[in-house]
């Protein structure tokens, strides 16, 4: 009988023994023995009941099975140490779940302790914006500064354009005549870009960019006030020499103008005039009106310039916080994404030794029979019916077909224990 044709359980050899009168005389298989076996001297037994036969050979080997089990069940000092074994194992888990539940509370504070981080970096921000003082040591809000010296400066930059394209236009191209030789038509021309524009593409660009001239030297009074590297009196040096190179411009500029009105006035005059001179100028108010309404307004505008910029890198100091502390919560919320990793791999260990654990304790309420067992016992006792065979010169190919029974039943049985 082979077993690919004949695949049987325990529970059927009593059906089989029933049915097969050689087997039913096989000696010690209808009553279970609890004294210990020598199974290759039963297999060499059973063999010699039988003839040696491998056709009944899987019936005798599912016989030696269950004996082989019971005799490892009934084995009370065997099945008291795999069950303390087991225990053991429950023990050493529960204690690795201890420890994993400990670093799992340590890994919760740390995760709390960064998600405090986080609350307290928002709160800061908050609070920075609503209080910029904590950066700037200073009371105060640059916003309202800097908006409120943006928005003169930039009337004073429209006024600065009018007046410099204006009076350069009146010293350089303007023609004067009886009628315009007031000092408001002398010197605030509304056609002056336009007649520029009409006289040429040159004059254009010089009425143009004339006034960028003089915000040009007044965004270096900035920038030498500022210089870090720079002493004091080297700074009051370059700021005065801007002053004075802005003051001689608009001298020569009130001149121009000033001598162009004088001139209208002397060509029209019935009596005779001297010719203009630079001590003239500097008695006429008109001069001094010229150079004190670009000047002045000029000086203004350097120092209101100088005071936006300093409002807005206030404001640059302010925003660099914020980002700082923008960047600090991105840090912390990756380490809580990475705590949170490993608490989750905690709960998976946990887990999975929990579901070890109820495997383990299930085996503890049953016997314990291990497939060495079964597999060295049985090999005993297919020595024993090999022996036989050997014993009475049963062919070759009857051998192998026992050896070819016992592999494929231990490959059918594989799956049915566990290690301890």
């Amino acid at each position: 009988m082979k077993l690919k044709n004949n695949i049987m359980t325990i529970k059927d050899l009593f059906t089989i023994k029933q049915q097969n009168p050689i087997i039913a005389n096989c000696p010690q298989t209808e009553n279970v023995q609890t004294d210990s076996i020598d199974f290759t001297e039963l297999g060499r037994q059973q063999a010699e009941a039988v003839g040696g036969h491998s056709n009944v050979f899987h019936p005798a080997l599912l016989a030696a099975h269950y004996r082989i089990e019971q005799q490892v069940k009934q084995n009370e000092i065997l099945q008291i140490q795999r069950k303390a074994d087991i225990q053991s194992q429950i023990e050493i888990l529960k204690t690795e779940n201890d420890n994993l539940s400990n670093k799992k509370s340590q890994r919760n504070d740390e995760l709390k302790h960064e998600e405090r981080k986080i609350d307290e970096a928002k709160d800061e921000i908050s609070a920075i914006r609503n209080n910029p003082s904590r950066i700037l040591n200073e009371s105060g809000s640059p916003v309202a500064s800097f908006v409120i010296g943006l928005f003169i400066i930039v009337f004073l930059t429209i006024y600065l354009f009018v007046f410099y394209s204006s009076a350069a236009y009146s010293a350089f191209f303007k023609e004067f005549n009886p009628e315009s030789i007031g000092i408001a038509t002398a010197i605030f021309d509304s056609q002056a870009l336009a007649k520029a524009i009409r006289d040429g593409f040159t004059e254009m660009i010089l009425i143009i960019t004339i006034p960028a001239v003089f915000l040009g030297l007044g965004y270096l009074i900035h920038r030498f006030s500022n210089d870090p590297k720079a002493s004091k009196l080297s700074i009051f040096g370059k700021i005065s020499a801007l002053m004075l190179v802005t003051f001689a411009f608009d001298s020569i500029l009130a001149y121009e103008i000033t001598e162009k009105i004088y001139e209208v006035g002397r060509n029209n005059s019935f009596t005779e005039m001297p010719s203009f001179t630079f001590s003239m100028a500097f008695t006429d108010m008109r001069f001094w009106l010229i150079i004190f309404s670009g000047f002045v307004v000029y000086i203004i505008w350097g120092l209101v310039f100088n005071f936006v910029m300093k409002e807005y890198y206030k404001l640059d100091r302010v925003k660099v916080a914020i980002e700082e502390l923008e960047k600090k919560i991105k840090e912390y919320k990756l380490t809580c994404k990475e705590i949170k990793r490993k608490i989750g791999d905690l709960d998976t260990m946990i887990y999975k030794n929990n579901g070890e654990i109820k495997k383990l304790e299930q085996r503890l309420s049953g016997t314990i029979v291990l497939r060495t067992d079964i597999e060295l016992e049985i090999n005993n006792f297919v020595n024993g019916w090999l022996a036989y065979m050997e014993f009475k010169h049963i062919s070759e190919n009857e051998k192998s077909e026992v050896v070819k029974i016992k592999t494929d039943y231990f490959n059918t049985i594989s799956n049915q224990f566990k290690p301890l």
